[in-house]
């Protein structure tokens, strides 16, 4: 009897044990860690340049930039010999770096680089700016080696620099803004030609300039604000010629110029709000012909706590959100008809919601009721398809989102719990389809992770994990799957617990 038991008895629940081990291990190796991709310079000190000059309210701002181009990773960092120069990723060997000492020395050539949307891309070459020390801030280019780094074009002739920056890729144009020579023309937008580039239009004569300003892009249509000293700030829109860049309409006569509070692409061009100048409206306009439509007009008190804001696509249109003065933050939605403009009704928020981004037909945003806290929302333009998306801190206590960034079939996110260190979360915009990714930070502790940029399948961010400062790390993601472990480990237990029991259950029967 006992050999029987020994040997045969155990047989099965042995095969059911290995089953469940080998279920759990799989679970434990799919965990991707956040790892430190370089400790550039070694130390506390942060590697990742922090410009003491890149100031704004009411906190610092990062004055490092990341930004993925094919399968690559270009970013701006100071090793303390070098100075804050370009450095690169190379996605496939993981190589990082430094792209070119384009300033020999300890100053650096990114040590005026404050505006994190300076950069741009297109067809896998960084379009960055620079100053060299002979030229001031002017355009660059740079394909990730220092062969294929090299000045675009001495804009403004002298030290002083244009200031270029804001590149901005749509159609088969690049545009950037930059000063043009001292006398002639103030900032404007610049075209991107193969042999350098040119003034598009000189908007507004002088050295002040228009100083224009992205708002949407439609196909091959960019529309922007811009002020040519006559028609005060109104919206312009541009092909990318100069014969295809002009005024849209003067909404607002006079030089007092329009306030637009948000825009969105939508249909064969653009939907925008405005605030107060020349009055709180919801308006359209199409990207082949000039001229804007009026959806609606809303009577709201004309004082700061009043306005039409966030607009995000949805399928069929778009939404966006109106508060008058001190009252509640209401949700609208329009198709872009005059008739399909109508407030949903009974969806309503006391703090102003933020949205993030369109994922497959609705708009996410974060908002805040008395009952949850601030949590993450979604919004199909319906009174039924606007929810809660997921709770992520219980109760009333409010969820940080720190910041998301878009992937093929949703959106990757951090979301902090209470005093909790950073989480990566995926959604495609659904309950079922919200799902942890794994953590951000190497320890418990709040590493700070910020300016995340998606290369393939691996996310880049710069953190201080509190021992080498603020530096480069990356964590793998599965996006679309939740990371094994919460799941797994979880029904792992419970089939190795329930094994067990049946192995008691059947020793004592024996």
């Amino acid at each position: 009897m006992h050999e029987a038991f020994t040997r045969k008895s155990l047989v099965v629940p042995v095969v059911l044990v290995a089953i469940v081990l080998a279920l759990i291990a799989p679970a434990h190796a799919s965990v991707q860690e956040p790892r430190l991709v370089a400790d550039i310079l070694p130390g506390p000190g942060s590697g990742l340049f922090d410009g003491a000059s890149c100031v704004g309210p009411p906190f610092p701002v990062p004055a490092f930039i990341l930004l993925a181009a094919d399968d690559g990773l270009f970013f701006s960092a100071d090793d303390g010999v070098t100075g804050p120069e370009l450095w690169h990723v190379d996605g496939s060997s993981g190589t990082v770096g430094l792209v070119a000492d384009i300033v020999p020395g300890a100053v650096g050539s990114q040590r005026q680089n404050c505006n994190s949307g300076a950069w741009g891309v297109r067809d896998g070459e960084l379009l960055f700016n620079a100053d060299d020390g002979v030229h001031g801030l002017e355009p660059w280019r740079s394909d990730g080696t220092a062969a294929g780094t090299s000045l675009i074009q001495d804009i403004r002739p002298g030290a002083g620099g244009s200031n270029a920056g804001r590149f901005i890729a749509f159609g088969e144009t690049v545009l950037f803004s930059a000063g043009g020579p001292e006398g002639t023309a103030g900032t404007e937008f610049w075209r991107l030609e193969d042999g350098g580039a040119s003034l598009l239009l000189d908007i507004r004569p002088g050295d002040e300039g228009s100083l224009p300003f992205r708002l949407a892009i439609r196909g091959d249509t960019l529309f922007f604000e811009a002020d040519d000293g006559i028609h005060g700030r109104e919206i312009w829109r541009t092909d990318g010629s100069p014969a295809g860049t002009m005024l849209v309409e003067d909404l607002t006569p006079g030089t007092a110029g329009t306030e637009i509070s948000g825009s969105v692409p939508f249909a064969d061009g653009m939907a925008f709000a405005t605030t107060y100048r020349p009055n709180f409206g919801l308006y359209r306009t199409a990207a082949d012909h000039g001229g804007v439509t009026l959806l609606r007009e809303f009577d709201l008190e004309p004082y700061s706590g009043s306005i039409v804001t966030q607009l995000r696509a949805v399928d069929g249109g778009f939404i966006f959100f109106v508060r008058d003065f001190a009252g509640p933050y209401e949700l609208w939605r329009s198709d872009g008809t005059v008739a399909g403009t109508t407030r949903v009704a009974g969806i309503e928020f006391d703090q102003s919601p933020l949205t993030f981004r369109s994922v497959n037909g609705v708009a996410l945003f974060s908002a805040t009721t008395a009952e949850s806290g601030q949590e993450l929302w979604r919004s199909d333009g319906t009174a039924e398809g606007t929810r809660m998306l997921r709770e992520f801190s219980p109760g009333a206590e409010s969820t940080i989102f720190r910041w998301s960034v878009p992937t093929s079939g949703g959106m990757l996110f951090a979301a902090q719990t209470g005093g909790e260190a950073p989480q990566l979360w995926f959604t495609n915009g659904s309950e079922t389809g919200t799902l942890p990714q794994g953590p951000l930070c190497p320890s418990a502790t709040n590493c700070r992770p910020i300016q995340p940029a998606l290369v393939g399948s691996t996310l880049y961010y710069g953190a201080d994990d509190g021992v080498h400062g603020r530096e480069l790390w990356a964590r793998d993601v599965t996006v679309g799957s939740a990371a094994a472990i919460p799941t797994l480990d979880h029904l792992g237990l419970m089939l190795l617990g329930t094994v067990l029991a049946l192995c008691a259950l059947r020793a004592l029967r024996r």
